[in-house]
């Protein structure tokens, strides 16, 4: 009975995670002369690891040679801060995502 109970508690705590709402926001990054930042790093989430910002692996993606990236968010109903540092940490900007950003292009002007 308990391992019966147990599964059941499992299946659905994994189902909840699984169905969680998302949506996707495509982060545009640029430099002040309106350049596109390749290899920039983008996410809610950050560690300082060894003295330097690391993104949180599993929610994190890195702009393309465009400064174009694209970055699925889970919906906590508010508008949520997503920080952008370029590899070289030079550079940084923070903008607010929220579902009524799905599928838009977002990023600071």
């Amino acid at each position: 009975m308990f391992q019966r109970w147990l599964f059941t508690l499992l299946s659905l705590m994994c189902c909840s995670t699984a169905f969680a709402d998302t949506f996707v926001v495509t982060v545009k990054v640029v430099n002040a002369n309106k350049e596109p930042v390749a290899k920039a790093d983008a996410a809610l989430f950050w560690d300082v690891v060894n003295g330097a910002m690391t993104p949180h692996a599993d929610k994190a993606t890195v702009t393309d040679a465009d400064g174009k990236a694209v970055l699925r968010v889970d919906n906590w109903n508010e508008k949520r801060p997503l920080l952008v540092l370029s590899a070289d940490r030079s550079l940084g900007g923070i903008v607010g995502v929220s579902k009524a950003d799905d599928g838009k292009e977002v990023g600071r002007n």
